[in-house]
């Protein structure tokens, strides 16, 4: 153990940094926060997006009416639709909708 600290060391002191971290993996920590941000903007989007078409349903709407109320297009309606009809109205969350309508979503 003591040899591999002073190998360690006269690496240090002789500059020898390249086949130290010659297999280091670093990560670009603001591309992944900018990742995660994105992903929590468009998801609390479709969030939104499944809270209105779920209030718009119970107000009697038709999916043709709530598309184009909320400019998207009638079969993303209808799969929203499924969905929040797949959890029944007493336990609407608008979280569950979303991973069970992301669940039908082509990959």
């Amino acid at each position: 153990m003591r040899k591999k600290i002073y190998d360690l060391t006269d690496r240090i002191r002789e500059g020898d940094m390249n086949r130290l971290f010659e297999h280091f993996e670093g990560y670009d920590i603001q591309k992944v926060r900018k990742d995660s941000r994105s992903e929590g903007r468009e998801e609390g989007r479709d969030i939104l997006l499944i809270t209105q078409i779920a209030k718009k349903l119970k107000r009697g709407k038709s999916p043709e009416i709530i598309a184009d109320e909320v400019e998207e297009s009638v079969e993303s309606v209808n799969e929203v639709i499924e969905a929040i009809r797949s959890i029944g109205d007493e336990d609407f969350d608008a979280q569950k909708v979303l991973e069970i309508w992301k669940k039908s979503m082509p990959v």
